[in-house]
């Protein structure tokens, strides 16, 4: 009884397996029928894609196509535009040309009457700016000159001035023993009359000489004498002090005229031993202090009242 129960549900078993063995099968031929159907589906859309873009590019051109023929109609109808404006202004500027070529002979007629009367004219400045650069060589050569001599004063005798309240002429190289020693004096133009501010160096003779100095206007020979005193001053042991000693400047300085009777003569030697006096004085004691007088007007255009002076320009050009 109990092998053909198991024998029964062996035999429903296997039915069940071919049961479901056939609708495997059936299932499978199902599967394959749908993806032949969908393969040509895909076949057949993927054809209807590459159409649409086939399409879209045709399109595009086309698009490409109309947007150069639009630019091609906008720049034609510029040209078309600028030539007939071009046209319309040649014809206003052909119409002007003819009344400005009348005025233009006439102003050629002028320009040359007008070119004859300047070229007269630039050929006399040329001449005058021949002259002129002919001068400015001169010069040139005579300010190189004048530095070369400066450079040679500096250099070989130890000479340069100063500007201050006066003229300060200072001199080196004076005593072979000390040449940086230094001597020096100052002098002032007031009223085209000079005056000796002060001088580090006492020595004699010194009214006399601005007395001379004021009738010749001779500077350069004072400041030569002045620098030979200094000289014989360093070669008797005179050594520079740092006391001003100068002479009253109201009784050295001596108007610049020729003197116009004996009397004002008479009067320039008794006030040169006058001051002779006063330096003889001075030099008894020469570490006393010593001050005789101030210069008579303490004013800062000295230096510039030097170079404007018309002795001094005088003396400049001769």
């Amino acid at each position: 009884m109990q092998r053909r129960t198991e024998e029964s549900i062996h035999g429903r078993m296997a039915e069940q397996r071919l049961a479901c063995i056939r609708e495997i099968q059936i299932q499978r031929q199902r599967a394959d029928l749908a993806a032949s159907s969908f393969r040509h589906s895909l076949l057949s859309v993927r054809s209807l894609a590459e159409q649409n873009l086939a399409d879209r590019e045709k399109l595009c051109r086309l698009k490409d196509s109309l947007k150069e023929l639009e630019a091609d109609l906008v720049e034609a109808l510029s040209v078309k535009t600028g030539k007939e404006s071009k046209s319309t202004f040649l014809a206003e500027a052909l119409s002007s040309t003819a009344s400005r070529t009348e005025q233009l002979k006439k102003t050629i007629l002028d320009l040359r009457r007008k070119r004859d009367k300047h070229s007269a004219v630039i050929s006399e400045q040329l001449l005058a700016l021949e002259a002129l650069e002919a001068k400015s060589s001169q010069y040139i050569l005579e300010r190189q000159k004048t530095e070369e001599a400066i450079e040679w004063y500096n250099r070989i005798l130890g000479f340069r001035a100063e500007c201050g309240e006066g003229v300060k002429f200072i001199f080196d190289k004076i005593d072979r023993k000390n040449p940086n020693e230094e001597y020096s004096f100052s002098i002032r133009l007031d009223n085209d009359a000079y005056n000796l501010l002060d001088c580090n160096t006492i020595l004699e003779g010194i009214p006399e000489l601005i007395v001379d100095l004021n009738k010749t206007n001779g500077l350069f020979k004072f400041a030569r004498i002045m620098r030979e005193k200094f000289q014989v001053a360093a070669s008797n042991g005179v050594l520079p002090t740092s006391i001003s000693v100068y002479p009253d400047s109201s009784s050295v300085t001596v108007s610049s005229a020729p003197p116009a009777s004996v009397d004002s003569k008479s009067e320039t030697s008794v006030r040169q031993n006058d001051l002779h006096v006063k330096v003889n004085d001075r030099h008894h004691d020469p570490h006393k202090k010593v001050n005789i007088g101030q210069p008579a007007i303490q004013s800062p255009r000295s230096v510039s009242a030097l170079r404007r002076s018309p002795r001094f320009l005088v003396r400049r050009i001769n």
